[in-house]
């Protein structure tokens, strides 16, 4: 089972601190609350009961009052001389009987009978005397009449009312009045405990909820110091931890081990710090990389500015020595010309050579001057190509030594190393061509040769003019088909070495612009140099 698992499960979080706080504290409330019901409950019990209780002595006191005036107002109708004045008085007992047994069964309905063990007794005790009352004294009042036995009647009526036999009169009420003194008793009793019920009970309300709430208070406030110090000391450690990389400091580490969200906080800041110590140190590292990236970029770059200055000049020497491979190609042009227009006239002086054969010694002569000037003029060809190829095969290396410094250039060098690669190609195009043109003066050479030895025959041997005009004009129109060739050379050469001029300038541009892009990047590398300088100022303020 990993860590995190067991962290997780036994995780106890901010939220559950608190929560265990106001779970106690609403416990609590609750016990207080329950106390407090349960104690007013009893409280509202006992009162209800007192209040019930007190409604029975209204009708206790009436069923005294009544049985008072009954006994009073049952004197009364023996007193009574007439018949219809003993009705009312006997209506009038009655009806305080009625009232009588409407109060005894009120109380007989009440649920407080259970509490009057002595009410029964009350109810059989009344019964009997109101019997007795009904089927023996009343009948006895009637009995005493206004005549000459009216005292002898009202006082047997007397003496019988004023028995105490078992069953007599005043046994009865004595025993009425008694039972009836017992219930009241036992209601004030049962009223005295009912009150004294309510008392217990709001005293225990009191202590209880007092108890309760001094345990619920006491327990919250050790479970809040408890708490708040797991819970605010993590935080004050997180706090300082915070201040202290503010500061700049990130060797602090925050040794929280409290399994909550102050802890998670404080794991996390730590594994932050850690990740951002890493990442100071590898900045530092690269920038001081990149400062020494810089400085050699710099050096590098100063040497590609020298190189770039020194391919500058050479351009100029080269374009200086291709205007001179122009001028000379150009003489060489016109040489050639005027060697075709001496072979044009060769060529008419053997057409008439049969006409003129006096004049051949002469013009032998004459022509063995203008060969040996021919002779001249082919070996000037001779040395102007082997300029021209010189001049190619310096091309051609200032091509290559362009194409490797293009390419230690790299990007910025890219189009210089295009048009060192043109130029190379011109340069080879030129060797071609002035090897072809070193062939043909070669062989114009060896036909100068020819002439010389064949002039020299001519001013030997006359007479073999005419034997020989025929393979005379062969050679000589041989002669002015190779003349043209070397002229269309030479003209072709001409083009070449324009192009070569056209390049090399192109070259001469580009190396400039080199040269510009050489002094930005320098610019670029230093400014990189001193924001490196700046960035390592500012990581030097941090600890790691």
């Amino acid at each position: 089972m990993s860590d995190n698992v067991v962290k997780q499960r036994h995780r106890f979080s901010i939220s559950m601190k608190l929560a265990l706080v106001t779970s106690v504290m609403v416990i609590a409330l609750v016990l207080v609350a329950v106390v407090g019901f349960s104690g007013l409950h009893a409280i509202n019990v006992a009162n209800d009961n007192t209040m019930k209780a007190n409604a029975l002595k209204e009708p206790i006191q009436r069923i005294w009052h009544a049985e008072v005036y009954v006994r009073m107002m049952g004197d009364w109708v023996a007193l009574e001389l007439e018949d219809k004045a003993k009705d009312g008085d006997k209506a009038k007992v009655e009806a305080h009987d009625d009232i009588i047994q409407k109060n005894i069964d009120r109380i007989q309905s009440s649920a407080m009978i259970n509490q009057l063990p002595s009410f029964p007794n009350l109810v059989k005790s009344y019964e009997a005397w109101k019997n007795l009352r009904t089927q023996h004294l009343v009948p006895m009042a009637y009995a005493v009449k206004d005549g000459p036995n009216y005292a002898k009647d009202f006082w047997t009526y007397g003496l019988e009312t004023f028995k105490n036999g078992p069953r007599d009169n005043m046994t009865l009420i004595a025993a009425f009045e008694g039972n009836l003194t017992k219930v009241g008793t036992e209601l004030d009793n049962y009223i005295s405990k009912c009150k004294a019920e309510a008392e217990r009970a709001q005293i225990g309300m009191i202590v209880g909820v007092g108890v309760m709430a001094l345990l619920g208070v006491v327990i919250a406030v050790v479970l809040s110091v408890v708490m708040s110090k797991r819970i605010v000391g993590p935080i004050r450690q997180v706090s300082r931890g915070l201040e202290n990389m503010a500061s700049g400091d990130l060797t602090v580490h925050m040794d929280v081990k409290s399994n909550d969200e102050t802890g998670d906080m404080a794991r996390s800041m730590n594994k932050a710090n850690e990740s951002l110590r890493e990442l100071i140190a590898g900045t530092s590292e690269v920038s001081a990389k990149v400062k020494q990236a810089s400085r050699n970029v710099n050096a590098t770059l100063e040497g590609v500015s020298q190189s770039a200055t020194q391919a500058n000049e050479l351009i100029d020497q080269v374009d200086q020595s291709s205007a001179q491979v122009s001028s000379n190609v150009s003489t060489v042009a016109a040489g050639a010309e005027e060697m075709g227009a001496s072979i044009r006239e060769i060529s008419s002086n053997a057409t008439e050579a049969a006409r003129v054969a006096q004049n051949a010694t002469e013009v032998a002569a004459h022509t063995n001057e203008v060969v040996a000037k021919l002779g001249e003029s082919s070996q000037e060809i001779g040395e102007v190509v082997k300029t021209i190829t010189k001049i190619a095969e310096q091309t051609n290396l200032l091509a290559l030594n362009a194409t490797i410094e293009a390419a230690r250039a790299g990007d910025a060098g890219k189009g210089f190393a295009v048009v060192a690669g043109e130029v190379k190609d011109l340069a080879a195009e030129t060797g071609t061509a002035t090897e072809e043109i070193s062939q043909r003066i070669e062989q114009i050479q060896h036909d100068t040769s020819g002439a010389v030895e064949a002039i020299a025959e001519i001013s030997q041997i006359v007479s073999q003019i005419s034997d020989f005009q025929t393979t005379i004009a062969s050679a000589v129109e041989e002669q002015t088909a190779t003349t043209n060739e070397m002229s269309r050379s030479t003209q072709d050469a001409a083009t070449v070495v324009g192009e070569i001029n056209t390049m090399i300038s192109s070259v001469a541009q580009g190396g400039g612009e080199i040269a510009q892009a050489v002094l930005e990047l320098q610019a670029a590398t230093r400014e990189m140099e001193e924001l490196s300088q700046g960035l390592d100022e500012h990581l030097s303020g941090f600890r790691v």
